[in-house]
């Protein structure tokens, strides 16, 4: 049997897999939204667009969401929109192809531009993703 520790109010065993999974997420959700609301007054100096992210809504219940959203909060990473994605929103839009992504697959995208994830890696989360959100 593995030891149980506390880390910011969080029971976490020895193998890190998080005890309290409501507890997790509320902690990822906290961090998340002061650091995103950081960043996008950082941004908002500088005269940067950001696509600013709400909270997770219905979709707390994922583990791959958690998984994803205490990557991003452990790197310090948030999506910042860039004239590219403009692009290539209005050109799959016109295209008849309205793809939408939701907050969880944006921190993906941002992950895998700054470098903490494999193109692969990030496929495998959101596919995972996709499949828990269908259920």
């Amino acid at each position: 049997m593995s030891a149980i520790r506390k880390t910011r109010n969080v029971e976490t065993s020895d193998d890190s897999v998080f005890a309290d999974v409501d507890a997790v997420i509320e902690l990822a959700q906290k961090s998340f939204d002061t650091a995103a609301k950081s960043e996008v007054s950082q941004n908002d100096a500088l005269g940067i667009a950001t696509h600013e992210v709400g909270g997770m809504g219905d979709k707390s219940h994922l583990k791959t969401a958690t998984d994803i959203l205490l990557l991003a909060e452990h790197y310090g990473v948030l999506y910042s929109q860039t004239k590219t994605d403009i692009w290539a929103h209005d050109v799959t839009r016109l295209a008849g192809d309205d793809v939408s992504l939701d907050e969880i697959e944006l921190l993906l995208i941002a992950l895998q531009r700054a470098g903490h994830l494999s193109r692969s890696e990030a496929l495998k989360f959101q596919v995972n993703y996709l499949r828990e959100a269908k259920r």
